[in-house]
């Protein structure tokens, strides 16, 4: 930077104890007015990082049109001094030649890095990041502010520009912006160890969370505090649970909006409260497997026996209750319902057989009462005997005495010769 009138080697300078900008009338340098201006925003209160602040006035001053000067990360390579926008470097007024050329390389470099984010994202993603970070609100979904009223570090600013500003369907969405820092030396590479791939991972969880699934805080927060070993874990909890429930709809046909791991799973705030829905998720996949071998044994062909001991039985409110309590995760319900199946179908031959028993014993009962009514109407009535002329009747009655009848009457005597 020119020396200006202040007797230092700036253009101008903000004091934001003060809050006051300080400018030389004989300023030579484009844009010193509204760069220093927009220090009373963009200063130590907001960022921690010095390249941050200057970074974002360079930026406003070619936003507001104040210096048409476009800004853009200088080249770095052979022949050229590296540059580490993590190590600030101010120039005394007695400063080399030398100095004032890294001064400048850290100023170009910082505005360049944020004017570069400020065409990816674009004014609405600009203005969401800079919010977040004027707030207590964290840059993830329901996170907080891990350190509420101090100034902004690099980490809080990346996280805000790829929740806020990046769009995800970008290529390498991730890793541009935190490559311009490593590269800038704003941060290390060892700085950014599994960053990226967590926030591939979570970039993929989003994509397969759909309109059922909402991603909880157990996720989102070690992601802010850049804990990124527990928010892989989380992720991989919280995908197991959501491939559990897709099996289990494809097993038993099951809407995962009618069970309670949805909202299980969207209250948790720990890695614990995910093993756990994981491990219900593992149980309820368990039982609808177990459910579905169920409806196969109901399926299969028992054998003539066995479906005549089946025959009327109705399996219809055991299977509609065992896939309810599956839905429901009320295991032990559905376990019992399979229990009723099961035991339904192993008694099913012995029904049978009973059934065949009984009616076996109904036909001969039936054969034998016909079998008794013909014989009766084909038996034959026996034929009365002729009487024998020359055998004495028998006559039951009182001993006639023929003397008592009038002689006219009586019979001739053969014995007295006589005619009539």
């Amino acid at each position: 930077m020119a020396a200006g009138a202040l007797g230092d080697a700036y253009a101008g300078v903000y004091d934001p104890d003060e809050h006051l900008a300080r400018i030389p009338e004989s300023y030579e340098q484009a844009g010193t007015v509204a760069h220093e201006l927009s220090h009373a925003w963009f200063n130590g209160a907001l960022f921690a990082p010095q390249w941050l602040s200057e970074g974002y006035a360079g930026w406003a001053e070619r936003a507001v049109g104040a210096n048409p000067e476009a800004c853009t990360t200088p080249r770095l390579g052979i022949g050229r001094a590296p540059i580490a926008l993590d190590e600030w470097k101010i120039a005394s007024p007695r400063a080399t030649q030398t100095e004032f050329d890294a001064v400048d390389a850290e100023y170009t470099a910082s505005c360049g890095i944020i004017s570069e984010v400020a065409d990816k994202i674009g004014p609405d993603g600009m203005r969401a990041v800079l919010g977040v970070l004027s707030t207590a609100d964290g840059a993830y979904p329901g996170t907080r502010d891990a350190s509420i009223g101090a100034p902004n570090d690099w980490r809080a600013w990346l996280d805000a520009v790829d929740e806020q500003g990046i769009d995800p369907a970008a290529t390498h969405p991730f890793t541009d912006v935190a490559d311009l820092l490593v590269r800038y030396g704003a941060a290390s590479a060892g700085d950014l160890t599994g960053r990226a791939d967590a926030r591939d991972a979570l970039d993929a969880l989003r994509r397969s969370t759909g309109k059922l699934w909402t991603i909880p805080l157990a996720v989102y927060q070690p992601m802010s505090t850049w804990d990124f070993t527990t928010a892989d874990r989380a992720i991989d909890l919280m995908q197991a649970v959501m491939d559990d429930s897709a099996q289990v709809r494809q097993v038993l046909a099951i809407p995962a909006a009618d069970g309670p791991l949805p909202a299980r799973v969207a209250s948790s705030t720990s890695l614990s409260d995910l093993a756990n829905a994981r491990e219900a998720a593992d149980a309820q996949l368990a039982a609808a497997q177990d459910v579905s071998a169920a409806f196969d044994r109901l399926d299969a062909d028992p054998g003539p026996i066995a479906s005549l001991g089946l025959l009327g039985v109705d399996f219809r409110p055991l299977t509609h209750a065992a896939i309810a309590d599956v839905a429901t995760l009320d295991l032990d319900g559905a376990r019992a319902n399979v229990a009723a199946m099961d035991a339904t179908l192993q008694g099913a031959t012995s029904a049978g057989l009973l059934r065949i028993g009984i009616g076996m014993g109904v036909v001969a009962i039936v054969f034998a009462a016909a079998f008794w009514l013909l014989r009766r109407r084909r038996r034959p009535t026996p034929a009365l005997a002729a009487p024998d002329p020359t055998e004495a009747v028998p006559v039951d009655a009182p001993a006639f005495d023929l003397a008592t009848l009038p002689p006219e009457l009586r019979p001739a005597d053969p014995t007295s010769g006589s005619t009539a």
